[in-house]
């Protein structure tokens, strides 16, 4: 049995926006595409009237769920493509497909979710949140808006940007990451963030701004040498990385970047723009303890970018 790429859908456009690019990653690696959607188990009444009734409406939604697949399914097999379609019974949709994706052996899952801003920031309680949380299957999330709705490229990826730490839990996301960039032109971003050095800070200085009393700040110091030291080891990393790709997957083009940044998902958000990145590749911290990925790079990248962006949970978590 081939491995597959298996898309969630829950019956909306939106979601569906990441079929183009779906389909295109099935066709490029020969592989069947699956298309997936839950059927929410129903909640029975009490009352034989209310029992039976909801059984047939329930009956009635599941012909509907079966007749969309198929759909979707038909239009994508003229354009030459091995489409299989799954309909889950379940109460928990990310449960549901966790296990699907896993029990077909998926290579990938590619799903669409929400770009949010202000008060909706987090992605919390959300479809792809869960996903991402409880799956070893790396996700591809396509994050756009209601309001500003992006069509998925249907080409394959031409520059993917793989933000690494210098741990192995964070280079698990590498083969991932190359079988993504081998679909397009094969080039690869090796980026790193590093922090600057503090060396401490400098006497207050004291501004008087009244008769009565006195304002004091310290000023932080930034140790230079200590900056290019973290900055040059850290290149070194990267380099080796590098090297050992290439060795690996010949004809892969693997380029590094070194930023000195306190924030590392500024500096990641700032490194794909710049280097016109079209699919942002990581390994999510912090998963495992909390529920909701808020503050993490992985989420300003939920958040801030429009976009694809792939996920591959902690081995630990």
């Amino acid at each position: 049995m081939k491995d597959t790429i298996l898309v969630p859908l829950d019956g909306s456009p939106f979601a569906e926006q990441v079929l183009p690019l779906a389909a295109s990653m099935a066709r490029t690696l020969d592989i069947p595409l699956e298309l997936v959607r839950v059927h929410p188990a129903p909640t029975l009444g009490f009352s034989q009237d209310v029992f039976h009734a909801t059984l047939d409406e329930d009956a009635e939604a599941r012909v509907s769920d079966r007749a969309y697949l198929d759909r979707l399914a038909l239009a994508l097999a003229n354009q030459e493509l091995d489409v299989h379609t799954t309909l889950l019974d379940a109460r928990s949709v990310p449960e549901a497909i966790v296990a699907r994706a896993t029990a077909a052996r998926a290579r990938l899952v590619v799903m669409t979710t929400h770009g949010r801003t202000g008060m909706r920031r987090t992605i919390m309680g959300s479809v792809a949140d869960e996903v991402v949380r409880r799956s070893t299957i790396p996700v591809l999330l396509w994050t756009t808006t209601e309001s500003h709705p992006v069509r998925s490229p249907s080409l394959p990826f031409t520059r993917v940007l793989v933000p690494l730490d210098g741990s192995l839990a964070a280079e698990a996301i590498l083969p991932h990451a190359v079988m993504m960039a081998q679909l397009g032109s094969g080039r690869l971003t090796l980026l790193r963030v590093v922090g600057p050095a503090l060396a401490g800070s400098e006497p207050p200085a004291t501004v008087p701004i009244s008769p009565f009393f006195a304002y004091s700040s310290a000023v932080t110091v930034i140790d230079e040498q200590a900056t290019q030291h973290a900055t040059e080891h850290a290149t070194a990393y990267l380099n080796a990385t590098a090297t050992q790709l290439r060795t690996t997957h010949h004809g892969l083009r693997v380029d590094v970047k070194v930023m000195v940044d306190e924030r590392v998902d500024v500096a990641v958000l700032a490194a794909a723009k710049q280097e016109r990145a079209d699919l942002v590749a990581l390994v999510p911290q912090g998963l495992g303890a909390s529920r909701v990925i808020v503050g993490s790079t992985a989420d300003s990248l939920l958040r801030e970018r429009i976009g694809a962006v792939m996920l591959l949970r902690p081995s630990a978590a």
